[in-house]
């Protein structure tokens, strides 16, 4: 109930790490709160669900190379 997926255009990934377009909150590349999307989609987990809550957690798709 406190994920819900996104558009991979509501991130912004950069070299300091992942920006949530909503909040503007920085997620940094070795942050524990990123996680490996499991179906190749970002998903964003927020306290009780809300869109602009603090981030408990992002999934990330697998980057291809």
């Amino acid at each position: 109930m406190d994920c819900r997926e996104i558009k991979s255009q509501a991130v912004l990934e950069g070299p300091r790490g992942y920006v949530i377009k909503l909040t503007g909150e920085l997620i940094t590349p070795h942050d524990t709160r990123i996680k490996n999307s499991p179906d190749g989609q970002f998903h964003h987990c927020t306290v009780a669900g809300e869109p602009a809550g603090r981030t408990i957690c992002l999934f990330v798709p697998p980057r291809s190379f």
